[in-house]
């Protein structure tokens, strides 16, 4: 792909989500060599909390290697920043709060991306019902609050944080010319749609056509009620829509969640930092 966008003089930019445990120097130059502007990674709490979560079928631990690699990622320059994604639900939330103390001690906090994901319940099988009734409530004001007190906690540390909180927006499922590639080579819209073959839109070596899962329709119900979050949702997360509706061409509306977060950003950053209470 890289050669034929090349020889056609085509700029552009590539990304990769990862776990972080595979990224060895040579790949990390190969990444460097392809224009990559983002890294993220994951982690879901501090060493002993993500090695009960994120481990090998053996129970070998993952944490301290993703640490070592994010060390090699920077201390060589091959990416300016590394974007840390935290997860969190209810039984995690506190060793998030450690996690942020452990990467501010341990990186440059200029150089380190963090974004927050509540764990939602995106996967629809009998056997992941028991954690997903005890650890992901819904959306509700416990989620709101885990949000901002994270978020506070991040900002104090430093680490420079988004001054509003927004759903996906224009994602790359909503974007003609955007795609994502998997590594058996099939095509993707959606990240979360990676691996369900009946969602693949073309694989290496075929002719792949530009398409977009952006339905303007969907506005329509926005605009009716005079929504203040159109800019911030663009009608929701194609993902959820499916998950929530069965089709990809569904509203998801997150109005609640979205008003409840951006107004206590705003309190954290222009008024002071406020209650907890939502």
């Amino acid at each position: 792909m890289a050669l034929i966008l090349d020889s056609n003089n085509i700029k552009y930019n590539t990304e990769i989500i990862t776990n972080g445990y595979a990224l060895s120097d040579d790949k990390l130059s190969f990444l460097a060599m392809h224009n990559c502007e983002k890294i993220q990674i994951t982690l879901d709490g501090c060493k002993e909390m993500h090695d009960s979560r994120r481990v090998f079928c053996n129970g070998k631990p993952t944490f301290e290697k993703i640490i070592t690699n994010m060390h090699i990622a920077l201390d060589n320059n091959y990416i300016n920043k590394v974007s840390v994604r935290l997860n969190y639900d209810k039984q995690n939330v506190s060793s998030q709060v450690k996690l942020l103390d452990y990467l501010a001690s341990e990186f440059d906090v200029n150089r380190i991306y963090i974004s927050l994901g509540y764990v939602t319940d995106s996967a629809k099988e009998p056997s992941f019902d028991s954690y997903i009734n005890n650890n992901i409530p819904g959306i509700n004001k416990e989620h709101i609050e885990a949000y901002i007190s994270l978020y506070i906690h991040a900002k104090q540390l430093g680490f420079k944080m988004k001054k509003y909180y927004a759903i996906n927006g224009i994602c790359i499922s909503k974007r003609n010319h955007s795609i994502l590639m998997c590594a058996d080579g099939n095509y993707y819209k959606c990240g979360g749609l990676v691996g369900r073959d009946d969602h693949s839109v073309g694989k290496v070596g075929s002719t792949l056509i530009p398409q977009s899962y952006h339905y303007p329709e969907l506005y329509d119900k926005c605009f009716d009620k005079k929504c203040e979050m159109i800019p911030l949702c663009h009608s929701g997360c194609r993902l959820d829509a499916f998950n929530l509706k069965g089709r990809l061409n569904a509203l998801d509306c997150k109005y609640d969640l979205l008003k409840g977060i951006n107004v206590a950003l705003l309190r954290t950053n222009y008024v002071d930092i406020p209650s907890l209470k939502v």
